[in-house]
Formats: C-alpha cells, structure tokens, sequence
C-alpha cells in the first residue's frame, strides 16, 4: 500500500498521520514534508500594511466589483450562523474569480458587544487557495484586509459619483476603524475642506480626529449628529446602529451618502425619507434583498450595482433628478471578491519580496 501522504489530515481526530520510516527516504519526500509540516503562510496586519497601500486596494477592487458585476465571479452571498446567546455572527464567504484567478474565503466573527470586553466587534481571517489545485497558499489577517477593502468600494463608488465641486465638506458617521480606514480611502479621491466624526463617546470621537490628521486636515468632532450632517457633500455611515440614525430632512440636495453600517436585514442606518429620495447603487444586488436592511425595510428601488457604474461610466445629480432623487447614495454590504482580489495582491506582493 503506498504511504499516507504527508499533506492529508486524519478525518477523525484532525492529527498528523504517524510516517513510516521509508517515506523520507529520499530528498524529495523529505523536502515534501517539511513544507506540509511548515504549512502556508501567515501575512500579518501590520506586513499587509508594508506590502500594499490604500490605493492599490482601491484599484483592485474596482476592477473586482467590475468583474462581479460582469459575470465573471463565482460568488454565493454570505453564509450567516446565529450564536444566539452569545449576540454574534459567524459568516463565510467565499468567491472565485476566473479573469483575475484567485480563489479565496473569508471566515468572519461579528459580535457587537466586544468592545466593552476588550476585543474586537468583527475579527477575520482570509484563506486564499490556487484555483488549479485548491490547495492553500496564504493565510491572512482578516481584519485589515476587511477595512482596507470595505473602505476601498466606498472610494470606488465616490470616484464615479462624486459632487463635482472641489472643497467638499466630508462627514463620517462613526468613529472606530471604519471611520479611519474611510478618511484614508476617500482622501485618495476628493479633497475636503473639512472633516467632521460623530460618535457617542467624546473620547473616541477625538482620539479618531487625532488619528486620521486632526487640525492638519482640518478634522474636528461633532457630537450632535444632526449638525454634523447639516451642509455635509459626502456622508459615510459606519455604525453599529440597529435604527435609523441619520434622517433625509437633514441633507442638502445633491448629498452622496455611502452606507456601510446596517449589514443585516433588521437592522438600520438611513431612514425612510433618505432611502426613498436616493438614487441607490449597491454592491450586490442578490445581497442587497437578503441582508441589507435599509433597503428591504424602507422598499427603495435599486439603479444599480456599483459595478455597473465602473463599466458604463460616472453617475451624477441630472441623472438622479431625472429618476426624481435628491441624493445619490451606495449601500455597501461588502463582497466576498474584494477579499479574494485584496488577498491575492497581497499575496503576489508577500512572494516578490
């Protein structure tokens, strides 16, 4: 009987199989084994960060949402399991797509009481695979990839949708890593004359000022939401809100709002005056009618995906007010492409150094 291979697991107890002596008799098994024992690699956060920037992942990404929308990405919307009594979310998403030739899943906690724990709300991990043999090649922070892309799909949307003035007043509706990650990414897109962060703690509503510039890009906390919102040319939403928080009579004409929060189906960021008065782009559309909340709550019609928008070329206020829209606004839920194209870019970096 030939020898159990090295690379394969026992199906009953997850353990190594004990090797016969004669399988590492030769150079070639033994190098064999020691790369399974080794296993892929592991790309940090922080070497994620040394070997690709904001941009880059911008530009991947909308190259991804492209694809996806053009049918060339395998992709099933996300898994859900409820841990009920521990008021979390387990989510699995996967995607595989053919043009740029990655495979990859992303596995995901999301647990809205962590903070007060000391651990954080979504932690992740991403698992890129060759498409030719299925076998994994990488394993990566999830968490930073997550930001990084989610941040960068709000970009893209901006580049094709963006006021066409150019000192714009930018308002993020959050104030924890998504907040941050946003200014980054949406710096790489418009200037601003003023950055304001709503939270509902003042002391991370100024340590995120602090962090994404403060005075040196006129960055300045806000703690009443509503002035915040007032006169803004972008809003980002990037809560933990389960109700809307953000009302439509608030907003100027001409507003874009790019969504982030609210990414399951009862909950809400945006109420109904705001969604009925957008024209509305998403990510995904078979996402969109299963989990996005402000969506299948408030029964808005749907213009576009984002991707769409990449392919056809930039949307703007005529075209909403031809639709009878006052804002233009992007529900992002986020895609299982993003993280398979950001981890591969990742991935093909890691190998080049």
């Amino acid at each position: 009987m030939a020898p159990f291979p090295c690379s394969a697991r026992n199906s009953l107890n997850g353990s190594w199989p004990r090797l016969q002596a004669h399988d590492l008799s030769h150079t070639s098994n033994l190098h064999s084994f020691v790369m399974a024992s080794a296993g892929p690699p592991y790309i940090s956060a922080g070497k994620i960060r040394e070997l690709v920037s904001m941009l880059d992942v911008i530009n991947v990404v909308e190259k991804g949402l492209a694809d996806f929308s053009n049918g060339k990405v395998v992709q099933p919307v996300r898994s859900f399991l409820n841990t009920t009594e521990h008021g979390g979310f387990l989510g699995v998403m996967p995607a595989y797509c053919y043009s740029s030739n990655c495979l990859a899943t992303k596995v995901l906690t999301l647990y809205t009481d962590n903070e007060s724990k000391g651990v954080p709300n979504i932690q992740a991990i991403v698992v890129q695979m060759d498409p030719s043999t299925g076998s994994v090649i990488a394993l990566l922070d999830g968490v930073t990839i997550t930001n990084m892309r989610t941040a960068a799909a709000s970009a893209v949307a901006l580049k094709y949708t963006k006021p066409p003035q150019s000192d714009l007043t930018l308002c993020i509706v959050g104030s924890g890593v998504q907040a941050r990650a946003h200014a980054e990414a949406l710096r790489e897109i418009c200037s601003y004359k003023e950055i304001r962060v709503w939270g509902r703690n003042l002391e991370r509503i100024q340590k995120c000022v602090a962090d994404i510039g403060g005075d040196a890009v006129n960055a300045k906390p806000y703690q009443d939401l509503r002035t915040a919102c007032e006169g803004a040319d972008i809003i980002v939403t990037v809560s933990m809100a389960k109700e809307p928080i953000v009302k439509g009579e608030w907003l100027k004409e001409g507003t874009v709002i790019l969504s982030v929060g609210a990414c399951l189906p009862d909950w809400r960021e945006l109420d109904d005056e705001l969604m009925n008065n957008s024209l509305v782009i998403v990510d995904s559309r078979a996402g969109a009618m299963k989990e996005a909340g402000d969506i299948l709550l408030s029964k808005c019609d749907i213009y576009a995906e984002v991707g769409e928008v990449v392919a056809k070329g930039p949307v703007n206020m005529e075209t909403a007010r031809s639709h009878g829209k006052k804002f233009i606004l992007f529900k992002s839920l986020g895609l299982a492409i993003e993280d398979a194209v950001t981890g591969q870019l990742i991935y093909e970096k890691f190998n080049q150094k």
